[in-house]
């Protein structure tokens, strides 16, 4: 039995896990109270129609990004509402590997007017969605068209129906039925040396490449990690590296990194 895309032993031990309290209140800050029950019904029970412009509080004002299924309501409710990439107001420089629909870039982009977003999505449908998304933001993010691994290279990507779950490290499931499609790949290390070429520090690296997080976390070197403040990467249990520069905590499956370094 299940409850919208959650099985009931997730739903019922659910009142055991603080994040989806903090989700909770973040849903009452975040939604503007014409929207809240709406809202709501959609994350609960995945029903609603769709594109939907989902409407959100920043600290920037309203922001409405499209989202085109209820999977991509858990993905505002994550970022926004539970604050799983959580950046203060100094943000100035966000690495999304994974950009989606441009969720997570917009998050990261309404924190301030002056952040800037280096976004990497290989899955040419979302591209096109992220655009759409971020229209009255072209000036402040850079967009390419790859998928991010730990080397340079080509291979193929299982695009999912919903564009949430697409990975280069596909395996059977019996839930959706992947659309393999040719992409080029670029090794984390050179895109992060390059953006690091133009940017005296990245304050955030976010992670969400359904498989490969670890990997590339770990593949990061010591010169690079020196100028970086904060990593973000999601796995099923705690998974912490590079603890000799960073503190690392664990909650709701995302793993969080923080410069030992003022």
């Amino acid at each position: 039995m299940r409850l919208g895309h959650r099985g009931m032993r997730r739903v019922l031990s659910a009142p055991l896990h603080g994040g989806h309290y903090r989700a909770a209140f973040g849903m009452a800050r975040r939604y503007p109270l014409r929207d809240l029950p709406a809202n709501s019904r959609r994350f609960l029970t995945a029903s609603g129609e769709y594109p939907y412009a989902c409407r959100v509080r920043t600290p920037l004002g309203i922001v409405a990004p499209t989202l085109y299924s209820s999977h991509d309501i858990l993905t505002v409710n994550e970022i926004f509402c539970r604050e799983d990439y959580r950046c203060g107001g100094d943000l100035r420089v966000a690495v999304d590997i994974g950009a989606n629909i441009g969720i997570s870039a917009l998050y990261f982009l309404t924190r301030n007017p002056g952040a800037r977003v280096y976004a990497f999505e290989p899955d040419p449908r979302n591209t096109e969605r992220l655009r759409d998304n971020l229209t009255d933001y072209s000036d402040r993010y850079q967009l390419e068209e790859v998928a991010i691994g730990t080397s340079d290279g080509f291979a193929q990507f299982a695009a999912d129906p919903y564009g949430r779950y697409g990975t280069l490290e596909y395996t059977e499931v019996t839930w959706y039925e992947p659309n393999f499609i040719d992409v080029r790949v670029r090794s984390i290390g050179g895109v992060l040396e390059g953006i690091l070429e133009c940017e005296p520090q990245i304050d955030i690296v976010k992670i969400d490449t359904e498989g490969l997080e670890e990997q590339l976390v770990s593949a990061i070197s010591d010169e690079l990690l020196s100028r970086i403040r904060v990593i973000v990467y999601e796995t099923n249990a705690p998974a912490p590296y590079h603890t000799t520069h960073f503190r690392h905590s664990y909650s709701c499956q995302t793993n969080r990194l923080e410069s030992l370094t003022p």
